[in-house]
């Protein structure tokens, strides 16, 4: 039977890198967020071009070289592990281009990051956020949802999370 000691244990303080408060991290945006260089930019073309039209679940690291922004990653990952717990990559142009190309972008960057694991029951390895602009509920609308299907829904009700 527990008690109430048992429900009240102490843990040890968490310390270090990946001790962290939102509020104070968004005053040092610099501290945590990495701007690709045009470099870098052309170099994941270049890997995303030689890769047109296969399965991105098929691609590995070695399928997407990145000699320059290769090591880069491997900082970026091991503050992913070992530090902060996250980093934000910035620039890399989606903008006018193919959703898959983008996905295999973006696919290609994250092997340099871990293994993919499949984000649902049905095997899907890369999901999208789709930004919905709902109705308000009135008597005459039955909901603000989108019509259906499983979509997730950047809103202030989902704040920044980790789905891992």
């Amino acid at each position: 039977m527990s008690n109430a000691v048992d429900q009240h244990i102490l843990r040890p303080l968490v310390t270090g890198p990946s001790a962290w408060i939102g509020a104070d991290l968004t005053k040092r945006p610099d501290e945590w967020t990495y701007r690709l260089s045009p470099t870098e930019i052309a170099e994941i073309a270049m890997a995303t071009a030689s890769l047109h039209g296969r399965d991105i679940a098929a691609i590995g690291q070695a399928d997407f070289p990145l000699p320059t922004l290769g090591p880069v990653l491997a900082r970026l990952r091991d503050e992913v592990l070992n530090g902060r717990g996250f980093v934000l990559i910035r620039g890399l142009p989606v903008e006018n281009r193919p959703i898959a190309e983008s996905a295999t972008a973006y696919w290609g960057i994250g092997t340099y990051f871990g293994n993919a694991r499949s984000q649902n029951a049905m095997g899907h390895v890369l999901g999208t956020y789709a930004i919905w602009a709902c109705r308000r509920r009135t008597p005459t609308s039955a909901s603000t949802r989108p019509p259906s299907g499983r979509i997730s829904i950047p809103t202030p009700a989902i704040s920044s999370h980790c789905s891992a």
